[in-house]
């Protein structure tokens, strides 16, 4: 893991994406951006972020592999679901087995901000 901490972001709406991870690179953080499922298991596996925030619920169906796959990692990210489509019950359906943190979308940043500084650097979190 390098020693600026990474997120990385998850959505198929390329501009939902962008617009996260621009914010993440103004607060210092390294932003990867990616629009895919396959993408998201590929970097989450080579690049082992500190942080993994994601829409749950994609259009090409669902992206909870990536949060499984995250959760069996050795060091595990944060994991926060950033939803426009919350459902009854998310919020403890997710938690804590998968998500950290639900948030409906539009999410403050600043409420953002004080979940990623939950963070354990430079070293992850142990699942």
């Amino acid at each position: 893991m390098s020693a600026q901490p990474s997120v990385l972001v998850l959505d198929d709406y390329p501009d939902a994406a962008e617009a996260v991870a621009a914010w993440l690179c103004l607060a210092g953080w390294n932003a990867i951006c990616t629009t895919t499922v396959e993408d998201a298991l590929s970097r989450l596996r080579l690049q082992r972020p500190s942080a993994v925030i994601m829409e749950p619920y994609l259009r090409a169906g669902s992206a909870l592999p990536v949060a499984m796959a995250a959760r069996k990692a050795d060091v595990c990210p944060l994991l926060i679901a950033l939803t426009w489509s919350a459902r009854t019950g998310d919020h403890t359906a997710y938690e804590p087995t998968l998500f950290d943190f639900n948030f409906p979308k539009p999410v403050s940043m600043q409420r953002l901000a004080a979940a990623l500084e939950s963070i354990q650097r430079p070293s992850g979190r142990i699942c």
